[in-house]
């Protein structure tokens, strides 16, 4: 015997995924997934993977596209089932997430876009579209937030994406960015009754070109919440394009009663309100909807005259 050959079985060649390497990949640990793992022989990247499809609020720049195909951040197919943008060059969050997809599933054979732009019919038809159409096994939706969406019950939206994980696809969503961020309590009537004047729509007043608004008064009796043991929570109010120190955001109240969008017969038995009020007691921002028989969702985006709220 001359020599001892030591043989090494061939690593599995990773493909290359663009000019630019996220570092998320690093971050999420999925570079190493990659190098050590694989299963029955085949590697754990995007080559095992059909098409991943993406839900969005925006177009996808045709412009965009090209670019990044051309410098390899992108897989040569890329659909966008709702039409390219034609006029924009410029990227989005739609493009910005499949960059970061490509390097953690590099091979991937192609990416699938819908623009849910349309109500939560639209979001509805993307994710039909998506599976059916473009065949897709993960789903990833930055799409947009639909406040009215029942808390408390599965809604047209909740049906969709539980028609497709049913056979095992992956749903992965952003739930509008907010995180854990809100209350969960149950009502509890602190006894303390006000009457509040606030500027109301009025139904029977209609002007060619607006409704008309009236003054109401109305007595609310509190809610103390559990959080701070008060009938109030603090908000901040501060210009919509000013600086944040604060993060902005809706105030949407859900409780747990039927929905009548969903159920199609029944819907709420008691009629709650928001009011968001100055120290002085002035009504910077309120939602008066009327729920009995219809949806127990409540919604204040804002105060009006460019003031959003903020929470923390």
């Amino acid at each position: 015997m001359r020599a001892v050959y030591l043989r090494h079985r061939p690593a599995l060649r990773e493909p290359k995924a663009g000019l630019v390497q996220s570092e998320g990949d690093r971050a999420m640990g999925t570079d190493v997934v990659r190098r050590t793992y694989n299963v029955n022989g085949r590697p754990l990247d995007g080559r095992s993977l059909k098409c991943i499809g993406i839900l969005s609020s925006v177009s996808v720049s045709a412009f965009a596209v090209e670019a990044l195909r051309g410098s390899g951040d992108l897989p040569d197919k890329v659909r966008a089932l709702t039409g390219f943008d034609l006029k924009s060059n410029f990227t989005s969050t739609s493009l910005q997430m499949m960059e970061v997809m490509f390097d953690v599933a590099p091979g991937l054979p192609e990416f699938a876009q819908f623009t849910a732009y349309g109500g939560q019919a639209a979001m509805v038809n993307g994710i039909k579209k998506l599976k059916e159409k473009a065949g897709c096994s993960i789903f990833v939706d930055d799409g947009r937030t639909f406040l009215t969406e029942p808390m408390f019950q599965d809604g047209r939206i909740t049906q969709a994406v539980d028609s497709v994980t049913a056979d095992g696809t992956a749903y992965i969503v952003a739930a509008g960015d907010a995180n854990d961020n809100g209350l969960f309590e149950r009502f509890n009537n602190s006894g303390i009754r006000e009457r509040v004047r606030i500027k109301a729509r009025r139904p029977d007043l209609y002007s060619r070109y607006a409704p008309r608004f009236d003054f109401a008064n109305i007595t609310y009796e509190w809610h103390r919440f559990e959080l701070n043991g008060k009938i109030e929570l603090p908000l901040k109010t501060l210009p919509y394009y000013g600086g944040r120190d604060c993060c902005p955001g809706p105030i949407v109240l859900n409780w747990d009663q039927p929905y009548f969008s969903v159920t199609g017969d029944r819907g709420a038995t008691t009629d709650l309100d928001i009011i968001v009020m100055t120290k002085d007691g002035d009504v910077v921002g309120r939602s008066i909807s009327n729920n009995v028989g219809g949806d127990p969702i409540e919604v204040t985006a804002g105060g009006g005259g460019g003031i959003i709220f903020c929470f923390g």
